[in-house]
C-alpha cells in the first residue's frame, strides 16, 4: 500500500489523495467491527450472587447482583443469567428470551415469601425460547405450609409463548397446589419438560405438571422426569398434541390417585394426538385415567 504515495499524479488527482481516500473507509469499517466485538462480548452474560456485599453492575461474578430480578431487568433478549448458590426469595416475572442457570438443583434455590393471590404465580414465563435449568424452586416454603402458586408459561388467553424448555430443576409444589401449569388458551407449543424432580406436598396433595387446552400447531413434551411425595397427580393433560414418556411417578409418602390423568373437564371437547408410553407409575389409585 505504501507504494500507492509516491506514484505519479493521474488525471490531476493529487499526491496523497489517493492514500486518504481508502484510510477514511478502512478506519470507518474497523470501529464498526470493534463495537461488533465489544457487543459479542458483553452479550449474554449476567451474574447473580446473593451473598455479594452490594450489588454490582452484574457483568462479572465480583460485581454480581444481588437478586435474579436485577439481573432480568438488566439483560437482554438472547441473554444468558448465572445464578450463584444461595436462596433467593423473589418472584420471578420473565418477559424476554433468557437462559437462567442455576448452580444445581440442590444449590441455587428460590423460595419465594409473599404470601400467594390467586392468579398470581411465583415464577411466570411470558417469553418464548425461555430455559430455565439447574435450579430448585420451592413453592412450598420452608415450614411446607405455603401454598404457592408454582410456575407458569403464559397465562390465560395470552399471546404465545412458545419454545420453552424447563430442564434438570428439583421443584416442590405449594401446598395442594400445581407445580408447572400453563396458560388456558394459550399457545405453548414446543414447550420441553424434562429432567425435573417433583415433590408434592406431604400432606396437603400436590400435581407435578397440568396442560391446559392450548392454540398452536406444535407439540408439549413431558419427558424423563420423577414425581414423588403425596401425589393428586403426577401429570394432567386437557390438550392435544401431548407427548409423557420415560416419567417415574411414585406417589411414595401417601398413596395419591392419579399418575397421569387425560381429562376433559368442561366435557364436549374433542383432544387428539397424545401419547402416553413408558412411564413407570406406582402407588397411585389410578396409573393412567381417560375421561371427563
Amino acid at each position: 500500500m505504501p507504494k500507492i504515495c509516491h506514484k505519479p499524479d493521474i488525471g490531476g488527482v493529487r499526491k496523497g489523495r489517493a492514500s486518504r481516500s481508502w484510510r477514511a473507509p478502512l478506519a470507518a469499517a474497523m470501529f464498526v467491527i470493534l463495537l461488533m466485538l465489544v457487543s459479542v462480548v458483553h452479550a449474554g452474560d449476567w451474574y447473580v450472587d446473593e451473598a455479594v456485599p452490594s450489588s454490582g453492575d452484574g457483568t462479572s461474578w465480583s460485581t454480581a447482583f444481588q437478586t435474579i430480578d436485577e439481573g432480568i431487568v438488566a439483560a437482554s433478549a438472547g441473554d444468558t443469567i448465572n445464578v450463584s448458590a444461595g436462596t433467593y426469595n423473589e418472584r420471578l416475572v420473565i418477559d424476554k428470551q433468557l437462559t437462567l442457570t442455576g448452580a444445581g438443583w440442590d444449590s441455587t434455590i428460590v423460595q419465594p415469601l409473599d404470601a400467594p393471590a390467586a392468579g398470581v404465580y411465583d415464577v411466570e414465563i411470558d417469553a418464548s425460547g425461555t430455559i430455565i435449568q439447574g435450579f430448585q424452586f420451592d413453592f412450598n416454603g420452608s415450614d411446607e405450609t405455603r401454598s404457592g402458586n408454582g410456575m407458569v408459561v403464559s397465562d390465560l388467553n395470552d399471546p404465545p409463548v412458545t419454545n420453552v424448555q424447563i430442564l434438570n430443576n428439583k421443584i416442590y409444589t405449594g401446598h395442594a397446589n400445581t407445580g408447572i401449569q400453563t396458560g388456558k388458551n394459550s399457545d405453548v407449543s414446543g414447550l420441553i419438560i424434562s429432567g425435573n424432580i417433583f415433590y408434592g406436598d406431604s400432606d396437603g396433595m400436590g400435581e407435578g405438571v397440568y396442560i391446559n387446552p392450548y392454540s398452536g400447531a406444535g407439540s408439549v413434551t413431558i419427558q424423563n422426569n420423577e414425581f414423588y411425595g403425596y401425589l393428586y397427580s403426577g401429570v394432567s393433560i386437557e390438550a392435544s398434541d401431548v407427548l409423557v414418556t420415560g416419567n417415574i411417578i411414585n406417589s411414595d409418602v401417601t398413596k395419591g390417585f392419579y399418575g397421569v390423568r387425560f381429562i376433559d373437564l368442561t366435557g364436549g371437547q374433542s383432544y387428539s394426538n397424545v401419547l402416553i408410553s413408558n412411564n413407570d407409575i406406582q402407588n397411585l389409585q389410578y396409573a393412567i385415567s381417560i375421561g371427563t
